[in-house]
């Protein structure tokens, strides 16, 4: 599955073991690691990317480094917050830029990686066992309905996780079921906010209509 993994350390030194770690899981086959960036978040809340492997211009990856603040090392100068169409290139949703936000906070180091796995467990031990938190998305399709596209991938992520919960018989089945609830309330809240999104859109086309007709707007307000 191609997805966005966020590793989140204390320091540069865990970060780069925990890039090495990815890059040896990458050589050994375990993942397919398309791109790495490895970011640092400064105290006065800029970001800067210290290291990168792979194209970062016009990839989702370059789009992710952009909107968390760090130069485009690209070509452009720094983008602090980057713009829609940065969130739209990412592939991922804004809530999970939002939860990206809340862990790497000033003084973190976060090391970013597209990449393809089949199962998240021996990535989830390697970085852990370098001292970082992991955080993770399915990449969205590069072309759909904006929303829907969102929840396909979170759903897309929630049947491999819950294919991983099946198989293991370990204590790691508690952190799984913890990650597939969190998932499903991602799913739930996104679901009700493309809802939200599809009724304003739906009474904006009424309201159209109806002038261009010069008729009341009917229909629930």
């Amino acid at each position: 599955m191609d997805r966005m993994l966020v590793a989140v350390f204390d320091n540069e030194t865990e970060a780069s073991e925990g890039k090495s770690a990815l890059l040896d899981l990458d050589r050994e086959g375990e993942v397919t690691v398309y791109g790495c960036a490895v970011i640092l978040k400064h105290a006065d809340g800029t970001a800067s990317v210290a290291a990168s492997e792979g194209v970062l211009e016009g990839s989702a990856l370059g789009s992710l480094v952009a909107l968390l603040g760090g130069p485009s090392a690209l070509s452009s100068p720094m983008l602090v917050g980057g713009s829609f169409t940065d969130l739209h290139n990412s592939r991922v949703g804004a809530d999970f830029i939002d939860e990206i936000a809340t862990v790497l906070s000033p003084t973190k180091v976060g090391v970013l990686a597209e990449l393809e796995e089949e199962s998240t467990e021996r990535v989830d031990a390697r970085i852990e066992a370098s001292g970082g938190v992991v955080l993770r998305r399915a990449l969205t399709r590069p072309r759909g309905e904006y929303g829907k596209q969102e929840i396909d991938a979170m759903q897309a992520d929630l049947v491999r996780l819950k294919a991983e919960l099946a198989r293991e018989w370990s204590d790691r089945k508690a952190k799984l079921q913890k990650q597939i609830d969190q998932l499903e309330q991602r799913i739930l809240v996104q679901m009700e906010a493309s809802g939200r999104r599809r009724d304003a859109a739906e009474k904006q086309h009424r309201i159209k209509r109806a002038i261009r007709a010069n008729t009341p707007v009917v229909g629930p307000a």
